[in-house]
């Protein structure tokens, strides 16, 4: 349920402070901006732009069902569906709408549009101007990392990893990956052997021992080019 319903919040704690509330039946909701949020309904399975009186400013035209959403730290949301919908926002309201034909895999802000992956391997870009495509991969996308300038990986469905430089990469044979990120301007892969970096080359090093043992994957911070080992 996400609560609604304007009117001054308690005192901040720490820094936070509440902005608005709104009541409807939901089954989850991100924020837009600062006085909007995208919300996926439970009723309907449709996603629908509330804003901080509770009033509905927009409305899908079709369910949706929800598998990855994405935020940009600019401002902007996408938001990629199990049956291969592309829904993307910006500026407090919807700004593209695409069909992959099969499952979003990753949807990651770029440069102030979107890159997009299914499991039948269309690799898109999203933004102003719509959806385009940038690349085919074979077996599918899984993942996709974004680095500074025009640098992203793609992992794909095999567990092969792409280095892309603007629209052209160079493809390792599968590694076993099941995670990717940027680290330092590299890209890092994480396998069942430990961590591998890739280069824009595709070449590949030897793999570091991992940490410690159990369910791991990366968790990117682009704009401090880290990423975290999380167990």
């Amino acid at each position: 349920e996400a609560p609604l319903n304007a009117g001054p919040g308690p005192r901040p704690l720490g820094g936070l402070r509440l902005a608005f509330r709104i009541e409807t039946q939901c089954r989850n909701c991100w924020p837009l901006d600062e006085d909007k949020l995208v919300v996926w309904q439970e009723a309907n399975r449709r996603l629908e732009i509330f804003q901080s009186d509770g009033a509905r400013i927009w409305s899908d035209a079709k369910p949706v069902q929800v598998r990855c959403v994405a935020r940009a730290k600019e401002g902007g949301l996408a938001v990629g569906g199990w049956e291969g919908s592309l829904r993307w926002f910006l500026e407090g309201r919807l700004q593209g709408h695409a069909a992959a034909g099969w499952t979003i895999g990753d949807v990651q802000p770029d440069q102030g549009e979107w890159l997009a992956g299914s499991w039948n391997g269309h690799l898109d870009t999203l933004g102003r101007a719509g959806s385009r495509r940038v690349s085919d991969v074979a077996d599918g996308v899984c993942r996709i990392a974004v680095s500074t300038g025009d640098r992203y990986g793609v992992l794909s469905m095999s567990g092969a990893v792409a280095f892309y430089r603007a629209d052209s990469g160079t493809r390792t044979a599968p590694l076993g990956a099941y995670s990717i990120a940027f680290a330092a301007g590299m890209l890092v892969a994480l396998t069942d052997k430990g961590l591998i970096t890739v280069d824009q080359n595709g070449r590949t090093s030897s793999p570091d021992r991992l940490p410690t043992r159990g369910t791991l994957r990366l968790l990117s911070c682009p704009s401090t080019e880290a990423c975290l080992l999380i167990n």
